[in-house]
């Protein structure tokens, strides 16, 4: 066991600011471990990527269970968790998922590997592929029918067309899509009972968001894909070398259920599944749905965008969990299914209007 010096000794660290969270995945719960090389403080979900990597990578010690020595404290405290990553984390590239509470479980093995083992984001070295031509199998929801299906997906050689096949020998695709309208988000169990998914909004010809969704068995597979799509991307719009800031989140701001009414603020509340994804704001009969059955642009509070608490007293129902979402066109009166997921949906909204 740690002496009682060295124990107050590593309370003392994990108190720092700087160590207030994991240094891969930023949890606040379980700092029990610590990568006495690198320096950091990790959590008890992050520790088995790090074993994986190996003692000459990251050599793990429990914070309070194993044994210490004052060399390996300071080295601890030398470090910290934050200015680790001020190297580790030095240029994300903008292809590459950044770890958010949402996609966690599904990315935090590959992150931690791509992080210390390959050190992608250091800025070491390029971390840009010299192509991005990809062609794989994924099981793809069918548009109508509640049903996966293994198709062919083909990122194109000069990676402005993703396309997929019905079967391996046709010659025509199914759909095809320019990459530049392609939106690329990771999605997990909690959505669409899967744990490696993935979800492309794609804006068709007629200005509405098509929605595919799809999965493989390995996380690997779908995060090559992801990375694939978002690198040619970037390389046609031209921001290809830029990194992700730190304070980057996850495109989809919020999702989950509210009622709304109709167009009239005294009509019947439907329930719907909402999306928040960047500066829209789109609402399905199911979350699985294809296209949304509507879809609002989030503009400028400039222009009469806003969202405030509804005092309309018929929508209250006594529970108090009704806002209104306000546009130059319309009000969306809106009720969540409890206090916290109304303030969530608050915020979110209000995100949304300030980038």
């Amino acid at each position: 066991m740690s002496s009682v010096r060295h124990k107050e000794e590593l309370k003392k660290l994990l108190q720092r600011p700087e160590n207030s969270m994991c240094a891969d995945c930023r949890s606040v719960k379980s700092l029990e471990w610590a990568s006495i090389n690198l320096g950091v403080f990790i959590c008890t979900d992050c520790v088995t990527a790090h074993r994986s990597l190996g003692v000459h990578i990251s050599k793990v010690k429990s914070v309070f269970l194993d044994d210490w020595t004052d060399t390996a404290i300071q080295i601890m405290a030398d470090n910290g968790n934050k200015p680790a990553n001020r190297m580790w984390e030095k240029h994300v590239p903008i292809f590459f998922p950044k770890i958010t509470d949402k996609n966690v479980d599904m990315l935090r093995e590959h992150w931690i590997k791509a992080k210390y083992e390959s050190r992608l984001f250091t800025g070491e070295k390029s971390t840009i592929p010299l192509s991005t031509a990809k062609t794989g199998f994924l099981y793809k929801k069918g548009k109508i029918k509640n049903e996966w299906n293994r198709r062919l997906f083909v990122l194109s050689d000069d990676s402005t067309t993703l396309s997929y096949f019905i079967n391996e020998k046709d010659i025509e695709p199914k759909c095809e899509m320019n990459i530049e309208s392609v939106n690329a988000t990771l999605i997990g169990k909690q959505k669409i009972g899967k744990p490696y998914g993935l979800q492309l909004l794609v804006e068709d010809k007629e200005g509405k968001t098509r929605n595919f969704y799809m999965y493989s068995e390995t996380g690997k597979e779908v995060i090559d894909w992801l990375c694939a799509i978002r690198t040619a991307k970037a390389a046609i719009l031209g921001y290809l070398y830029k990194s992700i800031p730190e304070d980057e989140e996850d495109r989809f701001l919020h999702e989950g259920y509210l009622e709304k009414t109709g167009p009239k603020e005294n009509g019947a509340f439907r329930k719907r599944w909402f999306s928040l994804y960047e500066k829209k704001l789109m609402y399905f009969k199911n979350p699985l749905e294809p296209y949304p059955l509507g879809e609002v642009d989030i503009g400028p509070r400039e222009r009469g965008y806003k969202v405030q608490e509804d005092d309309i007293v018929s929508h209250q129902r006594s529970d108090g969990f009704c806002f209104v979402f306000k546009t130059p066109g319309r009000n969306y009166y809106l009720r969540a299914e409890s206090a916290s997921e109304k303030r969530k949906w608050m915020r979110a909204i209000n995100e949304a209007l300030d980038n």
